[in-house]
């Protein structure tokens, strides 16, 4: 069977904390492991924060959050916001030791932890599509 939840929440720091537990919790309750959990939890907080940061520019935007759980075998966390149009996937990949400490750096570690990343433009809205499977099956 399977699983979904959603929340709203405006693009601000406050707001953040509650998204980012909202969807760590939603993925314990469809018995991630620990160490699965953290990667989401990791994932989300630093595209919620690049939403806000960069793309509202702290400008109090809807964030559309949906969680949704595949069969047991994985977890999805789908991130919609109405910024300008912005692919993530297309962000160059950040050799470390560069001088811009601060720039694709977060990117990178949603890419390591996530198993799967998906950006589509629909309807105005940037739609963000993580996946995150389940350790303990192995899916082709």
């Amino acid at each position: 069977m399977s699983h979904t939840a959603h929340l709203s929440v405006k693009a601000n720091l406050q707001e953040l904390q509650r998204a980012v537990l909202f969807c760590a919790n939603f993925a314990i309750v469809q018995n991630c492991s620990k160490k699965e959990a953290f990667a989401i939890e990791l994932s989300v907080e630093e595209a919620l924060s690049n939403i806000i940061k960069h793309g509202y520019k702290q400008n109090d935007g809807p964030i559309l959050i949906t969680c949704h759980c595949h069969q047991k075998f994985a977890i999805e966390i789908e991130l919609k916001d109405y910024c300008f149009p912005y692919d993530p996937t297309l962000h160059p990949k950040v050799t470390m030791g560069v001088q811009h400490y601060d720039q694709g750096f977060g990117l990178q570690l949603i890419f390591g932890f996530m198993d799967k990343i998906i950006y589509t433009r629909k309807n105005d809205a940037n739609v963000l599509r993580l996946l995150k499977k389940f350790s303990n099956l192995h899916i082709s």
